[in-house]
């Protein structure tokens, strides 16, 4: 269960979510001690790994950051609703879909856990908001740019959306400029090499850049 504080408001707060998508979690533990440590403060673990659920079910009991507020951690990669009931039950404190998954959505509002439903055209955009999703994913950003964003935002202005797939230290201010309320970044942060290597120095201070942009006003 979440305790008693608002996901939304983190989410609006720290703007930068980290797309954990390994296909090797073995060093899940201190992968998200490393992120934590360098400001990053919003963890997405996906369900492209199965072994996520046991990951984040492991790291809401053994790290207290995520009862406090200070930090949260959910799921991804949610494409039906036993991922959605299997996300919540592993102890996720919000759902990421890469697609309009509205039974996704629909559980989320009865379980009281924040949701990130995807989408791709105006119209996926304004289904998934309609329905209650919290935010709107929009995936692959780069495919589309930041343009894309300024555009839809400005017929839509009261659309909460987080371009993932893309995102980078280059562009990740021109997401913010558009209108976006925060973004989501896979690869560029998530770095496997790194992460393969043990080198956590090297993350650590690839997330503190990371997070030092997500913050500036």
């Amino acid at each position: 269960m979440t305790a008693n504080f608002n996901i939304k408001e983190i989410v609006l707060k720290n703007r930068l979510v980290a797309v954990i998508r390994l296909d090797d979690l073995a060093h899940f533990q201190p992968l998200a001690t490393t992120l934590l440590e360098g400001g990053v403060k919003i963890l997405e673990f996906t369900l492209t790994n199965l072994e996520s659920l046991k990951a984040v079910q492991a790291l809401r009991q053994s790290m207290p950051i995520f009862d406090t507020g200070e930090a949260i951690i959910g799921i991804g990669s949610v494409r039906s609703l036993d991922h959605t009931r299997q996300a919540i039950d592993a102890g996720a404190q919000f759902l990421v879909s890469p697609i309009l998954q509205l039974e996704m959505v629909a559980e989320c509002q009865k379980r009281g856990i924040a949701s990130v439903c995807g989408a791709y055209s105006p119209t996926e955009i304004a289904t998934a908001a309609a329905a209650g999703a919290d935010f709107v994913k929009v995936f692959p950003a780069d495919t589309l740019g930041p343009a894309y964003f300024k555009g839809v935002l400005a017929a839509m202005p009261e659309l909460r959306l987080i371009p993932t797939g893309g995102v980078t230290l280059e562009n990740l201010t021109l997401y913010f400029k558009a209108g976006c309320v925060a973004v989501g970044v896979g690869g560029a942060l998530i770095n496997p090499k790194m992460i393969a290597l043990r080198d956590w120095d090297s993350l650590r201070q690839l997330a503190l850049q990371y997070a030092e942009l997500a913050n500036k006003p």
